[in-house]
């Protein structure tokens, strides 16, 4: 009786100590999530819920009709890219002649970026202790993908394609608890670029055809910001040869070749596990890692490294039993 009476008395001082809401009904289902959600009733929705290989819908919504795709399209992406690469990204070709290394690069993504640690193709080069040569001129199309507003050049969504991407393209600038910058690649010590102090600026600015920076004076802590960079032969020179210098080891200056064929003797040095790859494109949908993943399909398969060219190839081998061809484009 002593604990019965106790317990009451805690009802009633929790009860009094309250604030006292109506409780909403919840949502008997996701059906009723889908037909009564003040959000969702506002937009134009589709949703499919099916159990794995069964036939037949549990749920569905606006299935039938078409809806912007946005980034469902890296799914294409992917589905391709399982097709033409094995498990490995096949990273560059090469071929030695006496104390030179040709290289022709395959628009690796991972190459340098700093997500992954594993970095098998640059401690190749970098433990070859030859001259470096880089055959450009593979990729054939334009820095931005379809689409792309020059407006958005300064934002990280919009990373250059290249046929050998360095730092996944972007400057990273990050600051600690002090405010303290740091820069992935060290683009200040390496001189590249100008980089200009403002007390007005609050994020850092890239002018729109250079690698030259506005930063600001007084950065706050715990900033963080990726900015796509401009990628030209003598920067991609400039950047490799420094990476290269800092392992502490000499080199010459790294040297870009006009294209030229790449031979039939040429070897391939493979990089990272493609799923690794493929899950940083997916997750935080990254749209550098979409664009570079097709013109590496091309690489790997000797097509002409263009996106149109293996979109192309990819709707006729493997989308083909779409009822309608995918407009596809990020």
């Amino acid at each position: 009786m002593k604990i019965f009476l106790s317990l009451m008395v805690l009802v009633i001082v929790l009860s009094g100590c309250s604030v006292q809401k109506p409780i909403a009904k919840p949502y008997q289902n996701i059906q009723d999530l889908l037909n009564q959600s003040a959000v969702l009733n506002k937009h134009h929705v589709g949703f499919v819920l099916k159990e794995d290989g069964k036939a037949t819908p549990m749920i569905e919504k606006n299935a039938n009709l078409y809806f912007t795709p946005a980034s469902n399209t890296k799914l294409f992406t992917f589905y391709t890219a399982l097709n033409m690469l094995g498990d490995s990204v096949p990273s560059i070709q090469y071929v030695i002649r006496k104390d030179s290394l040709i290289v022709w690069p395959m628009a690796d993504a991972s190459f340098l970026h700093p997500h992954f640690k594993t970095q098998k193709s640059f401690d190749f080069i970098k433990e070859k202790g030859k001259s470096i040569f880089l055959v450009t001129g593979r990729y054939q199309g334009e820095k931005y993908g379809s689409g792309w507003s020059w407006g958005d050049y300064n934002d990280y969504y919009q990373t250059e394609k290249s046929e050998m991407p360095l730092y996944g393209n972007v400057l990273n600038v990050t600051t600690n608890a002090d405010g303290i910058p740091t820069f992935n690649p060290d683009l200040p010590n390496m001189f590249v670029g100008e980089f200009t102090t403002s007390n007005q600026a609050k994020a850092v600015k890239r002018s729109v055809f250079t690698n030259d920076f506005v930063v600001p004076k007084n950065y706050v802590a715990n900033f963080s910001q990726s900015i796509p960079l401009v990628m030209s032969k003598s920067f991609l020179e400039t950047i490799l040869t420094d990476t290269l210098l800092a392992t502490g080891s000499v080199y010459k200056p790294v040297v870009t070749l006009p294209w030229r064929k790449v031979p039939a003797s040429a070897n391939i040095v493979y990089s990272v596990a493609t799923d690794t790859l493929y899950k940083h494109m997916l997750q935080p949908s990254d749209n550098f890692m979409a664009e570079q993943i097709l013109l590496n399909c091309a690489a790997a398969n000797k097509m002409t490294m263009n996106t149109d060219s293996v979109i192309s190839f990819a709707k006729k081998s493997f989308l083909n039993d779409l009822p309608d061809q995918p407009v596809w484009i990020d």
